[in-house]
């Protein structure tokens, strides 16, 4: 199933190197960078409308280079101290709120990274933070399945909200999590599934459609087995990610053969056969799906069909499109 990549350095380093190497020039945020705050709608799984926001946060890079990723454009090379976090937190919040009349009831806190990375979000700001988001009924926070310690348990007796953990499961298939420089195993993953488990709580995994290094002709078949492994560690939810080709790594994956960009096909039976899977738990990210390149002609009428699905979870009547039909 897996591809053997033709020129991905073998070495961990190395290939930390390389990655960042092939980085295109940017214009990185700073200390004063406002954070990004969007007002967010998502079905809880008994079909009801959760109302929220999510907040971008300026964070130092992740320690990780992940082949696949390009969120360190969001982020600071170095970390910006105690209490900056807290402070972009109650910014956000309050924009958040300024945005809309209905209440918020939900907030993810997004830092293209970890939470749980201690020179992003530093531990001595837990409290605080906690403090600032009892009016919620549920927090989602991101973190790397190796930094699900103690400090998430003890962020998690100090809310009052429901934590829940978003982790990037990517696939269920070790050599590809090692080829992408995820720098955990599943067995890493399952042993943190069950900590949040046995502490109460909740996770969400991202699940890959076609990640590099695997054949196009295996990419559907990964992706329901890795959505039936996230199920199987407790996943309140799952997230099916499009991987997108981006300048650096991912072009240089994709002009050497090593990655395909997914179909609209093939995103829409990712999404239908995981749904027969677990109806009301998994969604599709339809964000910028316009960029994959399907037919002009029916690509609109597609991608409604996959949010209408993530909000019926169930398979809908698929497009009958005179050109591609």
């Amino acid at each position: 199933m897996v591809q053997q990549p033709s020129h991905l350095p073998s070495e961990l380093a190395t290939r930390s190197r390389w990655v960042r190497s092939l980085r295109p020039p940017v214009s990185r945020p700073g200390r004063e960078t406002e954070p990004r705050v969007i007002l967010d709608q998502e079905w809880e799984t008994d079909g009801s409308l959760i109302h929220g926001a999510v907040v971008f946060l300026i964070n130092r890079e992740c320690p990780w280079s992940c082949v696949m990723c390009d969120l360190w454009q969001h982020t600071t090379p170095v970390p910006l101290g105690r209490g900056h976090a807290l402070h972009q937190l109650q910014k956000a919040i309050h924009n958040a709120q300024q945005q809309t009349k209905t209440p918020l009831t939900q907030i993810k806190i997004y830092n293209s990274g970890s939470f749980f990375d201690t020179r992003a979000i530093y531990p001595e700001d837990h409290q605080a933070i906690a403090e600032l988001l009892q009016p919620f009924q549920k927090v989602v926070v991101e973190s790397h399945p190796t930094l699900v310690t103690h400090s998430a348990m003890a962020f998690a007796d100090r809310l009052q909200p429901r934590l829940e953990i978003a982790m990037g499961l990517e696939c269920a298939e070790d050599t590809v999590l090692h080829q992408l420089n995820k720098r955990f195993t599943l067995e890493d993953y399952v042993k943190a599934a069950k900590e949040l488990k046995h502490s109460g709580i909740g996770h969400r995994a991202f699940v890959m459609i076609q990640p590099p290094f695997v054949r196009p002709e295996e990419a559907l078949g990964l992706c329901l087995r890795t959505v039936d492994f996230a199920l199987q560690q407790g996943a309140d939810r799952v997230s099916l990610i499009p991987t997108r080709s981006a300048p650096g790594a991912m072009e240089a994956l994709r002009k050497s053969g090593d990655f395909t960009q997914p179909t609209m096909e093939l995103m829409e039976a990712c999404l239908e056969g995981a749904i027969r899977q677990a109806p009301g738990r998994v969604y599709m990210d339809t964000w910028n799906l316009d960029s994959f390149g399907s037919c002009s002609l029916c690509r609109k009428e597609r991608i409604e069909r996959l949010v209408h699905m993530n909000q019926q979870q169930q398979i809908l009547p698929g497009h009958k499109c005179p050109e591609c039909s």
